[in-house]
């Protein structure tokens, strides 16, 4: 307590020891709920001057305690102008008198009403500490003059202080509240920063090096940044960093403001570090050593380079998480197979992530949200080894060149990904779980290796108008075959080096048109997905008729294996008619039937000929029609035409016309005649109230 004049009370005795806390039962009821610094016991009261001593050393622990006269920046004539020894612009706060400034005195700063706030510093001033501690009193300090000396700086309040004016002071600066505008590299000498509640300090472009020891905490004012520039680019400070609390490193938008940690610079405290870079800024961190008891990163505004930092990125269990609209890129990314960057990232929707080297090693785990950009260039060719696990909860699109990209761990998720980029090989070594879509750029080929799978994909499409383009290669695997699972499709153009196995209930569907995150991979309305090796149908075959001669087709080098159901699709917008003909299949040999076709005939009058299927042939013919039904003392008759001349047929039967015709019982077998007429002579039964029947061609 500060005091001009002695107790008059006198002393309180107490019959116990007098203690500070709960040491002893006699203090239990005079319990201190606090922290304790510099305790002395006076038996006089304190000069103001006095308390400030004993709160400096307190708060930011100097043992060389200000010997100068206590100075408060007046409201009284005064002209604005700092000096040495000439300006009677401070009051003396031992003695409340008007006075000059002298080298070593303390200096205060504060809210009185009238100062002024524009400071003009003439000469060169030494003050052994500078306090601004005001939130109302915004102050400037300018002009030709200069602050020296080894005199700290102590920012409190919620004002902002902006230094114009050179300085080379050596003591430590404090910033325990608003912000401090550091210009003309005011802060190039400072012994230690430490800024906490939030507070700013703005470098404004001026260099913080040579190891600056910066203890920080906080998000700034208004969330900028507890760093901040607002001035040009510096591009390799170094300092050593000691997080007290969650941090925000920031800068002023629109990208001039960049700042950079380099090479030598730490990063320690186990805490969170925001970057905040908005307005298109850039910010690199290069080869800063972060310790392991770092927290959590994360990316919030703007793009952020990481260099030559595979081998430390604070805890391997942390996250660095990148936000939606922002960029993350990665140079000099591993340094071998135990230290490729073994963290978590989570990369938000639509911001994008990016490996602008090449690598051996990339170990993070990920996690991809939809209208992920994951880019990886420049990496010469060499295999690029992604060992950690990934989970796209969306669709991602890979752009992926340059360099063969082995993905050794599980790929999950129910989203998927498209891949257009250039050259080179994507391989997938484990059985992957995504759900999602598998689109497979313009000449570009995903091979899938040793155990690699992708039963679990939705969709697998091809991109591009190649049928011979080496879309899949699962030559790699034990069993050399693609396996597609129930409920998958397959669809577009290209080739799979390997066998083809069509599970019941998945779906062979060439060509197409896929629009995937406004990205158009393959844009046929019909054409081919061929396969180096056999074709085993089992599921649903769709193939497209676009008019006569023209459709989708399935190709093997090998042979084909009919089975499941052939679904034929009219899209030219004209009916079939009788005489067109589609090759839809090409191999070296057919075995095997199909279970359906559908639909069930061309078209009112016209019928599938299947016959030459056995060369992978479909055509339409007229269908046999029945023009006569006649009661005779034999039975039923019923005649008709448009058979094939001297070709067999079926007639078949039922009581119920619901169930399918492939149910239907075959009543007789007999054959056209030379005009491909036939009869048909039944007997009835009184027993049977309804009969239907149905005259099928042989295939």
């Amino acid at each position: 307590m500060a005091s001009q004049s002695s107790d008059v009370n006198g002393s309180v005795n107490f019959s116990d020891d007098w203690v500070i806390g709960n040491g002893s039962s006699g203090g239990n009821s005079r319990y201190f709920s606090g922290n304790i610094s510099e305790v002395a016991i006076y038996h006089h009261g304190l000069t103001a001057a006095q308390v400030l001593k004993h709160y400096l050393f307190g708060r930011y622990g100097t043992n060389n305690l200000p010997s100068g006269n206590s100075l408060k920046w007046s409201a009284n004539n005064n002209d604005g102008v700092w000096d040495t020894a000439y300006s009677t612009n401070w009051i003396n706060l031992s003695n409340s008198l008007q006075t000059v400034f002298n080298p070593g005195d303390q200096v205060l700063f504060d809210d009185t009403v009238g100062v002024p706030t524009n400071v003009t510093m003439s000469g060169v001033v030494s003050p052994s500490t500078i306090t601004v501690n005001s939130s109302i009193n915004n102050f400037t300090f300018s002009g030709s003059g200069a602050i020296t000396g080894a005199g700290s700086l102590i920012k409190e309040g919620s004002s902002t202080l902006t230094i114009n004016s050179p300085a080379n002071f050596t003591g430590a600066a404090t910033i325990g509240g608003g912000a401090v505008y550091a210009g003309d590299s005011s802060f190039a000498s400072v012994s230690s920063v430490t800024i906490t509640n939030n507070a700013t300090l703005d470098f404004a472009g001026g260099a913080l090096s040579g190891n600056l020891p910066i203890t920080v905490s906080g998000t700034g004012v208004n969330g900028e940044g507890a760093l901040y520039n607002s001035g040009g680019g510096q591009y390799d400070q170094t300092l050593d960093i000691t997080l007290a609390g969650d941090t925000t490193f920031g800068a002023a938008s629109g990208g001039n403001s960049r700042w950079d940690l380099g090479h030598g610079s730490t990063l320690t405290g186990p805490h969170k570090v925001t970057i905040s870079f908005p307005g298109g800024g850039y910010g690199e961190w290069d080869t800063v050593q972060i310790a392991t008891n770092v927290g959590n990163l994360e990316l919030a505004q703007g793009s952020w380079g990481l260099k030559g930092l595979g081998h430390s990125l604070g805890n391997p269990a942390s996250t660095l998480t990148v936000d939606s609209g922002t960029t993350l890129d990665i140079w000099n990314s591993s340094y071998g197979p135990t230290d490729g960057y073994n963290n978590n990232i989570h990369v938000l929707a639509n911001a994008t992530f990016q490996i602008l080297t090449g690598f051996d090693y990339f170990n993070a785990n990920m996690t991809l949200e939809n209208g992920v950009a994951f880019n990886s260039f420049y990496g010469s060719g060499n295999n690029q080894m992604m060992n950690g696990t990934y989970i796209l909860n969306g669709i991602v699109h890979f752009v992926f060149g340059d360099s063969y990209f082995i993905f050794t761990n599980v790929i999950s998720g129910p989203g998927g990904f498209v891949w257009d980029a250039y050259n080179h090989k994507m391989i997938f070594m484990a059985a992957n779980t995504y759900q999602g879509p598998t689109v497979i750029g313009n000449g570009l080929t995903l091979a899938l290796s040793g155990i690699g799978s992708i039963s679990n994909s939705a969709l697998i499409f091809l991109g591009g108008s190649n049928p011979l383009n080496n879309s899949l290669d699962v030559s790699g695997r034990s069993d050399q075959t693609l396996t597609l699972a129930s409920g998958q499709t397959l669809a577009g153009i290209g080739a799979i080096n390997g066998s083809l196995v069509v599970s019941s209930g998945a779906t062979l569907s060439p060509a197409g048109t896929n629009v995937t995150l406004g990205m158009t991979e393959g844009s046929s309305s019909t054409g081919t997905i061929s396969c180096y090796s056999a074709v085993t149908l089992n599921g649903a075959t769709v193939i497209k008729l676009n008019g006569s001669g023209v459709n989708d087709e399935v190709q093997s080098f090998a042979g084909i294996t009919y089975g499941g159901t052939l679904q034929l699709v009219n899209i030219s917008g004209s009916p079939l008619a009788a005489g067109d003909s589609f090759q839809v299949f090409n191999a070296g040999s057919y075995t095997g039937s199909f279970a359906n076709i559908t639909p069930p005939t061309p078209g009112n009058g016209l019928a599938w000929d299947t016959s030459q299927l056995n060369s992978g042939l479909l055509r339409v013919v007229a269908a046999p029609i029945i023009n006569s039904v006649a009661v005779s003392a034999g039975g039923l008759v019923f005649s008709g035409t448009n058979g094939v001349a001297n070709g067999t047929y079926y007639v078949l039967t039922t009581t119920n016309l619901t169930i399918p015709i492939v149910n239907w019982r075959t009543l007789s077998t007999n054959s056209f005649d030379a005009n491909g007429n036939f009869s048909v002579t039944n007997s009835t039964s009184p027993g049977i109230p309804q009969q239907f029947y149905s005259i099928e061609e042989e295939p």
